[in-house]
């Protein structure tokens, strides 16, 4: 009896390290009701061996290994006590975390709900006041980069139409190969261009809004080029596709004035719109 008592407790004292360095709740929670349930079985054995004890008349050493073990289970309840009391700890840390968390979580979704917002609002602007930004903030076609900058910027162009040219399923790559390339190549002549395959991307998606944005850049980036034309006629066709029919006539209107002498094909495509769209010369 004494030696299954002996045992018990020798395992008891091997699973406190391990209880103490847990980091999973459920796993602490079960090893200490393992660990209360070989106290209460060690209490019990004890007082069945002091009840026989007695009766055989008991001993001193007996009574001192008695008093030990008792000593040594009051001390097991206070380490449980104590790995109770961090296990609560450790409980109420990580609620306050993730509350925090989830605090984080929802201010950056509210900003950028408010971003996205601002951008509508900004890209409804533009539209709306569409006569007047196609007249401001003209980049015209300059040659003041560097050689290898020019270089580099060609390479770089080519890289995304060759995405555009391969098959459908490579235009979202090339939609996003083109917006780097705007972003990358402020001073680019190719700018344009690349404005005018994004808006097709955007176009072809049925995002006009973002199309109209994007032709209109493209005209804005190179208005005196041939690619001009090309932006101007996308902008108006988004336009038209968007219900703006005031503000596509503006666009068309800007198309005849700058490109009295375009070719045909451009502009039996700019006199469908202005038919469609319903508008006169003084638009």
């Amino acid at each position: 009896m004494k030696k299954s008592i002996m045992s018990a407790l020798l395992a008891i004292i091997i699973l406190l390290p391990t209880i103490a360095s847990g980091t999973e709740n459920d796993e602490l929670i079960n090893r200490i009701d393992m660990l209360e349930r070989s106290v209460n079985n060690m209490q019990k054995s004890i007082a069945n061996l002091v009840i026989n004890q007695k009766g055989d008349g008991g001993n001193q050493d007996m009574s001192k290994n008695f008093k030990d073990l008792s000593e040594e289970i009051k001390n097991l309840q206070s380490d449980i006590e104590r790995l109770e009391l961090k296990m609560k700890k450790y409980s109420n840390q990580y609620d306050k975390f993730e509350h925090s968390i989830n605090n984080k979580v929802n201010e950056l979704i509210k900003d950028s709900r408010k971003i996205e917002t601002s951008t509508q609002s900004k890209d409804n602007y533009i539209i709306t006041n569409i006569a007047k930004e196609i007249e401001s903030n003209n980049l015209l076609e300059h040659d003041e980069n560097p050689k290898s900058n020019k270089d580099k910027a060609a390479s770089e162009y080519q890289k995304a139409y060759v995405l555009l040219k391969q098959d459908e399923e490579n235009h979202s790559k090339a939609l996003e190969a083109f917006m780097q390339f705007v972003e990358k190549f402020q001073d680019s002549p190719l700018r344009g261009n690349a404005y005018y395959w994004i808006g097709s991307i955007h176009s072809e998606q049925k995002n006009y809004n973002k199309a109209a944005i994007d032709f209109l850049n493209g005209y804005k980036a190179n208005p005196k080029s041939g690619r001009a034309i090309d932006n101007l006629l996308g902008l108006s066709s988004s336009l038209i596709k968007l219900n703006k029919n005031k503000e596509a006539c503006s666009a068309i209107n800007k198309l005849y004035n700058e490109f009295p002498n375009m070719n045909v094909t451009n502009k039996r495509h700019a006199d469908e719109m202005f038919q469609n769209a319903s508008c006169t010369n003084n638009d």
